[in-house]
């Protein structure tokens, strides 16, 4: 996914410049990424991560599941954004990658708050309802082999049920969102 964002160099060097809080263990995760065959092309945006951390944090997620781990950077974005206590389930079907991810997560000190599962996501899904029951995780990030997308949100939103209803998702009512008080 790396710089698939369409946009010139010099817009994306600014945006990097100006708003891009990566310390050393992302940017040498990414780095690494980068230097790995078809790592440009697989890895996460380090904007992407960061605005995934964003999100997480803002809806004081404390459970999240990701669908594809590749090398693990945003699974890091994401980590530090939930409590220490917090636990987050990335699924993988090799260990290869997750495996390269492992060392930056222990460096960023989050490595206790993450579960790899390596195997068919889709029997991930299964056996995680089977664990953990509906309602089990606050926020989900699904990106992995693009082909198989609407099986693993069929199984988040069938077999699963993983999202726990909340004011982010509820939808709006029938005459749209509130604008404020009437005048």
């Amino acid at each position: 996914m790396a710089n698939q964002a369409e946009s010139s160099s010099e817009i994306l060097s600014y945006v990097r410049e100006v708003s891009l809080r990566e310390d050393d263990i992302l940017r040498d995760l990414r780095e690494l990424t980068g230097e790995l065959p078809m790592g440009h092309a697989m890895q996460v945006m380090a904007e992407e991560g960061q605005f995934l951390a964003f999100l997480v944090g803002l809806i004081g997620a404390r459970n999240v599941l990701e669908i594809g781990t590749f090398t693990g950077y945003s699974t890091l974005c994401m980590a530090r954004a939930i409590p220490s206590d917090g636990r987050l389930v990335t699924c993988d079907i090799t260990s290869k990658w997750p495996d390269i991810a492992a060392e930056y997560w222990t460096k960023a000190d989050v490595a206790d708050r993450i579960d790899v599962r390596i195997g068919d996501a889709g029997e991930t899904l299964s056996g995680l309802l089977a664990e953990d029951g509906a309602g089990a995780f606050d926020f989900v990030f699904i990106d992995a082999d693009k082909t198989n997308y609407r099986r693993y949100a069929d199984g988040i939103t069938r077999a699963a049920q993983a999202l726990k209803p909340s004011a982010s998702f509820r939808p709006l009512p029938p005459h749209g969102p509130r604008r404020g008080p009437e005048r």
